[in-house]
């Protein structure tokens, strides 16, 4: 196994990582100091970047990407090694939320590789929704008086930071990437119930290379009937800015998982949820 050098990413490295870096995390990692990250070399060359965020007393992993001609030879494990000893360093600890099919899939064998980790089973899923199951759905919560949808991400900065704090002792890395500014979220597709400044209810929408999905549906204690309004709302933008044939919806609790089964009977679990954490 080759060695890499790994470094805090700063202004300096920033012409070299930047080619795996999107214009929102170089402008993130600039300006903001609880968005922070490592990059890995190879001689000259930049090889692969951890990016992290600050919440409380934790470091939140939020993307691990290595070149491709250089994966299997260390380096993400080179790159997790320096963000534990960051971590440790700084007093707090590391934790890394991730989906996977099971203890074969290759981000587990990762995690599971690490000295300086241990993996904990999460309640939640990932699972598959097709359109059509999503349709009904829409048209059995959406109720007889149609509303134009109340937008996330038109709130007021506070509102959305006020948001993301408070819901970051259970969802570290949603809350996390509010509070950082919210790279990987879709803008227009985010819903949310809104009173008295203060976000009640919110279903956020993400994209990726695997498409469309729904990141997290959330109501603070007796607003669950907001939930499903905000849910209503993010179908119709999906089905009226995307062309769709299903996406992924992430089930945190029991409760999430009794409203999809009332709702989209046909779901199929594509993925578990688990956090590794710093073993120290």
């Amino acid at each position: 196994m080759s060695e890499f050098r790994t470094v805090r990413l700063d202004e300096a490295i920033f012409p070299a990582a930047a080619y795996l870096l999107t214009m929102g995390e170089q402008e993130q990692l600039r300006g903001r100091r609880a968005f922070a990250g490592v990059a890995a070399f190879s001689g000259p060359v930049c090889v692969g970047v951890g990016l992290f965020t600050t919440v409380d007393n934790v470091f939140v992993l939020e993307r691990l990407m290595v070149v491709a001609s250089y994966r299997r030879q260390g380096v993400a494990s080179s790159i997790l090694r320096t963000i534990c000893r960051l971590a440790k360093d700084s007093g707090k600890r590391l934790v890394v939320p991730f989906a996977a099919t099971g203890q074969g899939d290759p981000v587990y064998r990762l995690l599971a590789s690490q000295r300086c980790l241990y993996i904990q089973r999460q309640e939640g899923f990932e699972a598959r929704i097709e359109r059509e199951d999503a349709l009904g759905a829409y048209e059995r919560i959406r109720g007889k008086n149609e509303r134009a949808p109340e937008m996330l991400f038109l709130q007021p900065r506070a509102w959305i930071q006020a948001f993301g704090t408070m819901i970051s002792s259970d969802f570290p890395l949603v809350g996390a990437q509010l509070c950082a500014g919210a790279e990987g979220f879709r803008r227009d597709l985010c819903t949310c119930r809104v009173s008295d400044g203060v976000v009640r209810a919110a279903c956020l929408i993400g994209q990726s290379a695997d498409g469309i999905s729904l990141r997290l549906l959330y109501a603070s204690n007796g607003n669950g009937a907001l939930a499903a309004g905000t849910l209503a709302d993010a179908m119709r933008l999906i089905f009226e800015k995307t062309n769709e044939p299903s996406f992924t919806t992430v089930v945190t609790n029991g409760a999430a998982a009794r409203l999809l089964e009332k709702l989209c009977p046909s779901y199929a679990v594509s993925r578990r949820l688990f956090v590794a954490f710093d073993a120290d």
